[in-house]
């Protein structure tokens, strides 16, 4: 899976995006759509005010948050708390496929890690491979989406040593070992 990044931040400088993009994002690729295909996501590294921007813009919503996601094609589940039908995007591709683009913002990313007193990198790949997974179709606009989500970004982040971060998100404490 290959990362286009956009930096509009300077302050991403402090961790190596690209590797920490290419590893979150290969394991959707590889345990989730069980394909090596070669597909391409684009980034923007930016800030509160680039996302805020984006959001307005494109979801009517004034505000910032840690990650935003558009998927260049809209995959969906045949009913609520199933994978999303992505098998479209599995056959018949030609050479790379553009899932689509997501967007962070440095200030919310970094405020949540130390208000949950995580380490940055790891929040960082928590909320790509959840981007990610919004890109092919998941969800969680209802419980059994949002379980079946949460259950698949658990199994992904525990194959890097991640904890679950839905558990730990009370306590404060590290979700990394």
């Amino acid at each position: 899976m290959k990362a286009d990044i956009v930096f509009t931040d300077d302050r991403w400088e402090i961790l190596p995006l690209e590797e920490v993009a290419k590893t979150s994002l290969a394991l959707i690729s590889d345990h989730i759509l069980q394909k090596n295909i070669d597909f391409e996501i684009a980034i923007l590294a930016g800030s509160d005010h680039d996302v805020i921007d984006l959001n307005k813009r494109f979801r009517g919503k004034s505000i910032a948050t840690n990650i935003l996601s558009w998927p260049e094609q809209e995959y969906k589940p045949a009913r609520p708390g199933s994978f999303p039908d992505f098998a479209s995007l599995l056959h018949g591709y030609q050479e790379s496929h553009f899932l689509g683009n997501l967007a962070l913002s440095f200030d919310r990313c970094a405020s949540e890690a130390t208000e949950k007193n995580i380490c940055f990198e790891v929040h960082i790949m928590h909320l790509l491979i959840h981007g990610g997974l919004h890109l092919i179709g998941f969800k969680h606009d209802n419980e059994l989406d949002a379980l079946l989500m949460e259950d698949i970004e658990k199994k992904l982040l525990s194959r890097l040593g991640i904890k679950n971060p839905y558990e730990l998100i009370d306590r404060q404490v590290k979700y990394y070992e």
